[in-house]
């Protein structure tokens, strides 16, 4: 399958369609090293980096459960989060949501109280 090129215009446009929800506080894209490419809500967010490092931690934890469907000759060292799909981290004042890609990181920051998602 061919990958498809997404021009930062097009970026931009899904980052503020996902702002625009009720309840959503902030969108950030990380790239790989947990640096933020673009965000939405300036000042909302934390420390971006230990997002990525919880990213990787849960990452190596699905990584090591046994799964009997896997023939080892698929695993691939270099890119842990390949079989990770999201992450949801939530507290009382905020959730958190990451889905990990090739060589980035999508993150919505939520209000539980408020949001549907």
């Amino acid at each position: 399958m061919a990958k498809k090129n997404v021009g930062f215009q097009e970026v931009q446009e899904t980052v503020n369609r996902l702002a625009a929800h009720q309840g959503v506080l902030a969108v950030l894209i990380l790239n790989k090293d947990g640096d933020i490419l673009t965000q939405t809500g300036k000042g909302m967010v934390g420390n971006p980096k230990l997002l990525k490092q919880a990213v990787d931690a849960a990452a190596i934890y699905i990584k090591s459960i046994p799964n009997d469907d896997v023939i080892p000759e698929e695993e691939d060292d270099e890119d842990t989060t390949r079989n990770l799909a999201f992450v949801r981290i939530r507290s009382r004042r905020e959730e958190i949501l990451i889905s990990p890609k090739n060589s980035y990181l999508l993150v919505v920051v939520q209000d539980p109280t408020l949001s549907p998602l």
